[in-house]
């Protein structure tokens, strides 16, 4: 059951759950007209998201709607969708929550609340501003990517110093001859230093040095080695329908099967960090 708590008559009722199959009214609010519903974001046969649109304002402070979600299993193998937040808009572009980068997901339930492409969590783990779109993971580029007035920050936890010394033009991080400034791939990783930027791994150090530091593009979860675990965390980013640069690994500005054919030649490959 969905209550109006804006203290207006609403027209539009938006709700974020998690993976469903289908959605049914169940009960109307008070003298409402029948309201359409519409799924998003797709996925296949699955969804995320439920709008509620109301030919008018009718849905009154107080009343409430029932709605009934349908997963694609049942028990004993899950219990059905749950919800995760949901909101009233009173002309279909006002919302009553925090909504930083204008996207459809108010920001307590937005993986990425300002819209730059770099989620929350991506973001506070390599020093960034959640909420400024202008500050972004900091990168060898003599730029100050994430807005603290210092350039070029060696990346957390890797070990190194700040200026980064791997970052300077004459330096050598890969042992290939060519340097820094005219090597399109500083660490000899595969990945070429923009796409690393780009994706906001370590350019200048193609392993881990802790499990904290994100260096190897195809090891998610920086444990040296590329397997199985790693090709499952392209759910998040897949199945939520929010775009998350970190997984986009051919860097075409969507994350789908390319980017998990992409990885798939690194399974079962490790690195060492000496």
């Amino acid at each position: 059951m969905f209550t109006n708590g804006t203290g207006q008559a609403a027209s539009d009722l938006h709700v974020q759950v998690d993976l469903f199959a289908n959605v049914s009214l169940v009960q109307n609010a008070p003298g409402c007209a029948t309201p359409t519903i519409s799924k998003l974001p797709p996925f296949g046969f699955l969804f995320t998201a439920a709008d509620v649109v109301w030919p008018t304002r009718c849905v009154d402070p107080g009343e409430s709607v029932t709605l009934q979600f349908f997963s694609d299993c049942g028990p004993p193998q899950c219990s059905g969708p749950g919800i995760q937040t949901y909101y009233w808009t009173l002309s279909g572009t006002e919302l009553p929550c925090s909504n930083i980068d204008g996207d459809y997901w108010c920001d307590s339930a937005d993986n990425d609340d300002d819209g730059d492409g770099y989620w929350d969590a991506d973001e506070t783990a390599k020093g960034s501003v959640v909420l400024n779109a202008s500050s972004t993971p900091e990168h060898c580029d003599g730029a100050d990517n994430d807005a603290d007035t210092v350039l070029d920050e060696a990346p957390a936890l890797s070990g190194r110093a700040t200026p980064d010394p791997l970052c300077d033009p004459g330096a050598d991080p890969d042992g290939d001859t060519i340097l820094n400034a005219a090597d399109p791939d500083d660490d000899n990783d595969s990945f070429t230093d923009a796409n690393e930027r780009y994706m906001s791994t370590d350019e200048l150090d193609d392993c881990p040095t802790s499990s904290a530091h994100d260096a190897w593009p195809p090891d998610f979860n920086k444990s040296t080695r590329v397997d199985v675990i790693d090709a499952l965390f392209f759910g998040s980013p897949i199945l939520s329908g929010e775009y998350d640069r970190r997984f986009d690994l051919n860097g075409n500005g969507v994350v789908n099967i390319i980017d998990v054919l992409v990885l798939a030649p690194f399974m079962m490959q490790s690195c060492s960090n000496p």
